[in-house]
């Protein structure tokens, strides 16, 4: 079969959870992102927040097993995964729990902090930016501890690098890379293709516009092609003696995409979850529809495409498209 190089992004949950794949004739590499399955996710204390998956829109799969099992038919396996932010949502201790001891996490601070304290021996701290974290090494490590064969020229010549984009906002520098707000970015080679570079940035709580900007000199600078923004729709918020706005939404993602112009926007961390406890009578939903999402991004002209994936849908990119094409 003649695959060209992409990057597949595959909804697991209506929540956070990812897995992002570079495939190639040969070869992938497989990431899993922020992953929380079936069982309910308690917050503090179950009387502070317990939330779940609603029953209409269940997880496409209950634990760590199942995906091993789902991947190795396709010949692949979780090659690493990826933590964000250090809230039990992004962290599920029982999803967590049923991952095999070989496998990588590349987090952020809090969260890498976590893991460290449950047991986990490869933990890697994603820096933030300027700097970034090439995974090539980690990920040959693992498969040297598992006896897999070596993909160490394919994932050179991919070389996926990961970095932290906090807020800069007052005293949210420390907060965020622990808390709340924030974007994960990949950037990585479109293999088949000499010129440029392509990216996803990963923002399930929003970043402000104003930290994104320094990415239009670096977009020139690096010939970067931003595959997708992965990002929700929907405003929460809390009062403010208790974080205020948790996610930006749309108000705020309207403006990235304003400015970055990605190919896709897809909507993450916008679950109605199923709440029981203080949280889930303080907190506060301004709801937005496809609809008005893409309403609002065609008012400046924008040809990013706006999707909402359900669980088990993949969307497939070709690492070489040209994105003055679409």
């Amino acid at each position: 079969m003649n695959r060209h190089p992409s990057v597949h992004l595959h909804h697991l949950t209506g929540d956070n959870s990812w897995l992002i794949a570079f495939i190639d004739d040969e070869n992938s590499v497989t990431l899993l992102l922020d992953p929380w399955f079936t069982e309910p996710d308690v917050q503090v204390h179950r009387l502070w927040l317990r939330q779940a998956h609603p029953t209409s829109k269940q997880p496409q799969f209950s634990d760590f097993q199942s995906l091993k099992e789902f991947l190795a038919a396709q010949n692949r396996q979780v090659d690493g995964i990826i933590i964000t932010f250090g809230y039990s949502d992004h962290l599920h201790r029982p999803t967590i729990d049923g991952v095999d001891e070989d496998v990588p996490f590349f987090a952020f601070r809090r969260a890498a902090k976590i893991l460290r304290t449950w047991g986990r021996k490869h933990v890697h701290e994603i820096e933030k930016e300027p700097a970034s974290m090439g995974i090539v090494e980690r990920i040959v490590e693992a498969d040297n501890r598992a006896n897999r064969v070596s993909r160490r020229s394919f994932l050179e010549k991919l070389d996926v690098r990961l970095s932290f984009l906090p807020t800069t906002a007052p005293f949210w520098e420390d907060f965020a890379q622990g808390y709340l707000h924030g974007s994960l970015t990949f950037v990585f080679s479109k293999l088949d293709s000499s010129e440029g570079k392509g990216a996803i940035i990963y923002s399930p709580h929003g970043t402000p516009v104003e930290d994104l900007k320094t990415w239009t000199t670096r977009r020139k600078s690096e010939d970067l092609e931003l595959f997708a923004l992965v990002a929700g729709w929907n405003v929460v918020k809390m009062p403010w003696l208790l974080g205020g706005v948790i996610n930006f939404g749309s108000p705020k993602n309207v403006e990235v995409v304003q400015l970055l112009s990605p190919r896709y926007w897809l909507r993450t961390h916008d679950e109605i979850t199923t709440m029981s406890g203080f949280v889930s009578m303080v907190l506060k939903r301004e709801l937005w529809t496809k609809e008005r999402v893409e309403s609002e991004t065609r008012m400046f002209g924008s040809r990013t495409k706006v999707l909402d994936m359900e669980p088990g849908e993949t969307l497939a990119l070709p690492l070489a498209f040209n994105h003055a094409e679409y």
